[in-house]
């Protein structure tokens, strides 16, 4: 049995530029405690879309350019790293989605 620590989030940390960019002010706040507790996954919602990381490690130098640790696109056996993913969940406007 894998176990993973999954925890989420409303407001994205990392995102691609969207309406809807990651937030540095959480990221550099909780990074540390993330690393710390080898969280696996985070999820993250509010961009309407379907994002997702590679593993990845916070960089102290440059916190919008994370560390990628795992460059395989569809299997991860124990990575080191997190992986952060959008949900895409819906809101009450979708941005005017039709």
């Amino acid at each position: 049995m894998t176990k993973w620590i999954v925890i989420y989030s409303y407001i994205p940390q990392y995102s691609s530029p969207t309406e809807h960019p990651g937030n540095r002010e959480i990221r550099d706040a909780f990074q540390s405690l993330f690393q710390k507790y080898s969280v696996d996954l985070f999820l993250q919602a509010h961009s309407h879309n379907y994002q997702r990381t590679y593993p990845i490690e916070y960089n102290e130098m440059d916190t919008s350019n994370p560390i990628i640790t795992d460059k395989n696109e569809a299997e991860y056996n124990d990575p080191e790293g997190i992986i952060y993913a959008v949900a895409g969940t819906a809101g009450t406007d979708l941005h005017k989605f039709t």
